[in-house]
Parts: structure tokens; C-alpha cells; sequence
């Protein structure tokens, strides 16, 4: 089935979209929006990382909203940025999915 369906994996970067169309919700405790105070970026960072961020605006990827986590900036092997978003302000206020996901040997053996 990957070899049949191998078109719809992104090869490079570039080829990774997204859904506009796909909404989730994350069911919390209160209305009120998660508003940390963000994280110094380093100086020597700040023009990659946001330029960075207006790719990622740019691609649709992310968006510009009210409720806010900090962003804490991690160096990959490549020596690109990877950016990580701190969300416990909002773990803290999510309700628990009392529904698990499948374990992933159970969907191997309905693929067969």
C-alpha cells in the first residue's frame, strides 16, 4: 500500500501542506485563553527564528491568535532550528480523552 500511495508523502519540505478545512477541538476546563509570558530568544537567533515563524505564517501552517504558549528554540543535528512550543499552560487546562488510541500493533493486524 506505501509503494501504490507513494504520491501522497512529501519528499521535501516544500511539499508538506496542510488541511484548511480539518478543525479539532481541544476541550478545556474554562473559556479563559492560556497567555504565558514568552521566552527571551537569544539575540544571535532572533532574525532565523522569526523569519522562521513568517515561513511557517506564511505557509498557512501557523496563525496569529490571542492565547499564547512560550517558544523555547532547540538546535538540530543539521544545525537548523527547531522551534518547541511550551503548552502546559494548556495541558493543565485540557480535559482528559478518556478514548486511547489504538495500539499500533491492533492497526497493523486490521491492515493484515
Amino acid at each position: 500500500m506505501l509503494f501504490e500511495e507513494s504520491d501522497v508523502f512529501a519528499r521535501v519540505e516544500e511539499d508538506i501542506g496542510c488541511i484548511p478545512d480539518l478543525q479539532l477541538k481541544i476541550n478545556v476546563v474554562d473559556n479563559k485563553p492560556v497567555q504565558k509570558n514568552y521566552n527571551s530568544i537569544p539575540k544571535p537567533l532572533y532574525k532565523e527564528v522569526m523569519d522562521y515563524v513568517q515561513n511557517l505564517l506564511d505557509r498557512g501552517w501557523i496563525r496569529k491568535s490571542v492565547p499564547s504558549s512560550p517558544v523555547v528554540c532547540v538546535r538540530k543535528k543539521d544545525q537548523s532550528q527547531r522551534l518547541c512550543v511550551d503548552f502546559r499552560g494548556l495541558n493543565q487546562k485540557t480535559v482528559p480523552d478518556r478514548h486511547p488510541l489504538p495500539l499500533i500493533q491492533d492497526l497493523l493486524d486490521i491492515l493484515g
